[in-house]
């Protein structure tokens, strides 16, 4: 299958989970190889709705293109619904310039931090796979 079609093929995995979609994380070269992908004609297969601002979609799901998604490999999934991210402490930010010499070399050290949790309560939301390149 194309590459197109194989994201549309995980796709029903997951309404068959009962879930819908809402999205697809991949790394930026397989998106760029999704939205250049041609059909026998050389006519594209995807379509950018310009309407929308150039709006990253396939098969009406948003994409996320990220260099820490492996090359060749994607996250399909219902992101509002499949997964929580709890949020246990705001963050926090602390200055401080009373360590060693910071004072004297007019130096200030910045700490910030935050405490979240991440649950994947309905695994069967998210499709995980592998493009392959089609013969």
């Amino acid at each position: 299958d194309p590459r197109t079609a194989q994201i549309r093929r995980a796709m029903t995995r997951a309404i068959l989970a009962y879930f819908i979609p809402t999205g697809v994380v991949m790394h930026p070269l397989d998106w760029e190889d999704l939205e250049l992908e041609t059909d026998a004609n050389g006519a594209y297969r995807l379509a950018v709705n310009v309407a929308v601002g150039g709006e990253q979609r396939v098969w009406r799901m948003r994409i996320v293109d990220t260099p820490a998604m492996t090359e060749g490999r994607y996250l399909l999934g219902a992101f509002g619904t499949g997964a929580k991210l709890y949020d246990r402490e705001a963050v926090n930010i602390m200055v401080s310039t009373e360590n060693r010499d910071m004072f004297e070399r007019n130096a200030v050290t910045l700490r910030a931090e935050e405490r979240l949790g991440l649950v994947c309560d309905r695994p069967e939301s998210f499709v995980a796979g592998t493009l392959t390149t089609p013969v």
